[in-house]
């Protein structure tokens, strides 16, 4: 069944307020989500490479958008947030710059990317908090995303938790290849051992 929209928002000045005293911490979130067309669809992800997997939650937005008669906006970061956990053991990007992510993106149906600092204080946000935000700065009435996304500080946001946050989420199956998901991390660790095999 598919999920509808909770009643639109006017974008609330609280959402700062709501985040303990943190404002510094959403300023150029709440930047890239108030140029951002509200209402929306909205999905979110690295997005690197914009792969068979990410085009399967794209499109899916892309309906439900379409359904609704709203845009859909893709939310991004840079750097990906395992570049900033852990740098030592990230590869490189599949896109070469940002703008070539964004550009496959609007190519994969965004009518709207918004990319978004990926530091210390983005990795501090809670599940609630990013919900807030999505909500009530970005305008989102719908959340697409694949069925493993996380979201908020330990992980903890789940599609189902989101939901019950208050942002009706749809949880796009995984795309296999074989037995093994189609994912950004297996794309970069086999681009790295063919061009190690190359060198040989």
């Amino acid at each position: 069944m598919r999920s509808r929209p909770a009643e639109s928002r006017p974008r609330a000045s609280s959402s700062a307020e709501s985040l303990a005293g943190r404002e510094h911490a959403v300023l150029p979130l709440i930047a890239a989500f108030d140029a951002a067309p509200s209402p929306c669809v909205a999905t979110i992800g690295s997005f690197d490479g914009v792969h068979e997997g990410h085009r399967a939650v794209l499109a899916a937005a892309a309906e439900e958008a379409a359904n609704l008669g709203v845009a859909l906006t893709a939310v991004t970061f840079d750097p990906r947030p395992e570049v900033y956990f852990k740098p030592e053991d990230a590869l490189p990007d599949l896109c070469a710059t940002v703008d070539e992510r964004v550009a496959l993106l609007h190519e994969a149906g965004a009518d709207h990317v918004c990319v978004l600092p990926f530091d210390g204080d983005t990795a501090a946000l809670s599940d609630g908090d990013f919900v807030s935000l999505l909500t009530d700065r970005l305008g989102a009435v719908v959340l697409v995303v694949g069925a493993d996304f996380r979201l908020g500080r330990d992980r903890r946001g789940d599609p189902e938790r989101i939901t019950e946050l208050g942002l009706p989420t749809l949880a796009i199956p995984l795309v296999l290849d074989g037995t093994e998901k189609v994912s950004s991390t297996a794309l970069r660790a086999r681009r790295v051992s063919l061009t190690d095999g190359i060198h040989q």
